[in-house]
C-alpha cells in the first residue's frame, strides 16, 4: 500500500509540475544574454507537450520548437537534432529559474536564467487610454510614444534622437507590455500586471524585486 501511495504521489507531482510550467515565459529584465545568439526579447512557451521559442519585436516570431517532458526537477526538451536536459525551479509565484550549460573551449559552466510567466493584465483601460497617461516614480517617468512605425522610419534618418530611449505600449496575447526601443530596435519589455487610472504595476522588472509600482502622474487622487 505504501509503495502504491508513493507511486501515485510521484506521478501527481510530475503532472502538477507540468501544469505549472504550461504557458508563455519571458526572460526577466536584468538577465545577461548574448544578444548575438538570441533575440534581445526572448520568450519560451510550454503547451501540451510542445515547446516553442520566440523573439518579440511587436509580434512573436518562432525561432525554435520541439517537444518536452518533465523529469523530476528538470525539463527534457527534444529538438530535431538534439535533446537537452535543463534543471529548473520555481523561486516565486510565476517566476521560474532555468539552468543552462555554457561550453567555452571545453570548459563547462552553468548559468541560470530567470523567466516570468506572461499572465493577462488586470485592467479596464484600452491601449489608447494607457498611452495618454504618464506613469512614473520620484526618480523618473514613462512618457509613451504612440506611433512605432513612424518612429522606426524617422530613426532610419539617424537624427539626433537616434540612441534616445522610447517607450511604447504593446501586447502579447492578453498582456500589456511596456517596450523600450533605442536606435530603432527593441531593447527589452516589462510585463504590466495591473494598470488603472491611478497606477501601473510592472512585473518581473528586476531579478531582486519582482514588481515595480508607477503612479499615474496625471491623476489628481
Amino acid at each position: 500500500m505504501r509503495i502504491a501511495i508513493t507511486v501515485v504521489l510521484f506521478w501527481y507531482s510530475l503532472i502538477t509540475s507540468a501544469q505549472e510550467i504550461e504557458g508563455k515565459w519571458l526572460v526577466s529584465l536584468g538577465n545577461s544574454l548574448d544578444v548575438n545568439s538570441v533575440p534581445t526579447v526572448y520568450i519560451i512557451e510550454f503547451k501540451n507537450g510542445a515547446v516553442k521559442s520566440y523573439g518579440f519585436d511587436g509580434s512573436l516570431s518562432i525561432i525554435d520548437q520541439g517537444r518536452y517532458s518533465i523529469i523530476k526537477d528538470s525539463i527534457k526538451i527534444y529538438y530535431d537534432k538534439q535533446t537537452v536536459v535543463r534543471p529548473y525551479r520555481f523561486i516565486k509565484e510565476n517566476m521560474l529559474e532555468v539552468d543552462y550549460v555554457l561550453n567555452n573551449n571545453g570548459n563547462k559552466s552553468i548559468y541560470s536564467i530567470l523567466y516570468v510567466k506572461i499572465i493577462p493584465t488586470i485592467t479596464k483601460l484600452t491601449k489608447e487610454e494607457i498611452e495618454e497617461s504618464i506613469y512614473g516614480t520620484s526618480i523618473g517617468v514613462v512618457d509613451f510614444d504612440k506611433d512605432l512605425e513612424k518612429y522606426k522610419g524617422e530613426i532610419k534618418k539617424e537624427n539626433q534622437d537616434f540612441f534616445k530611449e522610447k517607450f511604447f505600449v504593446q501586447k502579447i496575447d492578453e498582456t500589456f507590455v511596456i517596450s523600450t526601443y533605442s536606435a530603432g530596435k527593441i531593447k527589452d519589455v516589462a510585463l504590466v500586471k495591473v494598470v488603472n487610472s491611478k497606477e501601473m504595476i510592472l512585473f518581473g522588472v528586476r531579478v531582486d524585486s519582482s514588481e515595480m509600482v508607477l503612479k499615474n502622474m496625471n491623476s489628481k487622487n
